[in-house]
């Protein structure tokens, strides 16, 4: 089931499309739906920030997919896809600093100098070997998770 972006039913961005097998997607999810997530799986919590990839489905419709070296059965309703971008793109960062914070660990951590970026427009300078993103916002540059970036408005 497709789900707006930030909860917001005007705002559908191409990271709200359905989830496909090859798809990068990330865990997106609140503090109050962790709990719903974790029952019988104690290790899912250590997924969020992490991006994996997408190998399929089951029959019964949850995406199987691939964070490092284990395969994990979720839910559609649990994972957003990753912003693909490119060198030249602009992307918004989210707003939200304690989703960023979470999303930045394993990704170079968040620094407090960072915040003035939260929910600002940027440009992609660069692509890591990683997969995190050089974004950069008039002439300060950061390395985000690309999990923490979303199409810039407009885009």
């Amino acid at each position: 089931r497709e789900r707006p972006a930030s909860g917001h039913a005007n705002s559908r961005t191409p990271q709200d499309s359905a989830i496909c097998e090859g798809d990068k997607v990330y865990l997106d999810i609140d503090k109050d739906r962790i709990q719903q997530l974790r029952q019988g799986r104690s290790d899912i919590v250590q997924l969020l920030g992490r991006v994996g990839v997408v190998e399929g489905t089951t029959a019964s419709g949850e995406a199987v997919v691939i964070f490092g070296p284990r395969k994990y059965k979720i839910s559609n309703s649990f994972l957003k896809k990753v912003l693909a971008v490119k060198v030249g793109d602009r992307v918004q960062v989210l707003s939200d600093k304690d989703k960023v914070t979470q999303f930045q660990d394993g990704h170079g951590g968040f620094n407090l100098n960072m915040r003035p970026s939260l929910g600002k427009v940027g440009d992609v300078v660069k692509i890591d070997s990683d997969g995190d993103v050089v974004v950069q916002f008039e002439g300060i540059k950061w390395c985000y998770n690309p999990a923490c970036l979303i199409a810039a408005p407009g885009k």
